[in-house]
């Protein structure tokens, strides 16, 4: 079964190759219990890891504002992570670079479950769009 164990790695290794992006995983935090100086519940923050990650972003396909439920169309999106990422449903990502670029910070919300396939995390993004939550 060496072979098999060869050949997964190989995949691993392209896919790792193929993550031409880069984002920072934020890391949902929240002072359960605290109120702030109105007695309102304290908000819920994401804490920079300070470290970039490899990351494969991509578009899925446009979903139509009926499908949103909402009045704004959207791009569905997913993301790519190398296996040993640290991730939960909770946390925000901060996608930084697209094929090497610096771009402006764009922030996304993790939709539904992390999925683990043989050689990468996956996971469905949407925008956060008003900034409010954004970290």
């Amino acid at each position: 079964m060496a072979w098999l164990e060869d050949d997964l790695a190989a995949m691993q290794d392209t896919q790792d190759a193929s993550m031409l992006d880069t984002c920072d995983i934020l890391t949902y935090t929240s002072t359960e219990g605290s109120v702030n100086d109105y007695g309102k519940p304290s908000p819920v923050t994401w804490e920079s890891s300070g470290v970039s990650t490899e990351c494969g972003f991509g578009y899925i396909r446009a979903v139509s504002s009926i499908e949103a439920l909402d009045q704004v169309a959207t791009m569905r999106t997913v993301l790519r992570l190398p296996l040993d990422s640290v991730v939960t449903t909770k946390d925000r990502i901060e996608l930084t670079h697209r094929f090497g670029a610096e771009i402006a910070s764009e922030y996304y919300k993790i939709l539904g479950k992390i999925r683990r396939g043989p050689t990468c995390l996956t996971c469905d993004l949407a925008l956060v769009t008003d900034g409010s939550d954004a970290g």
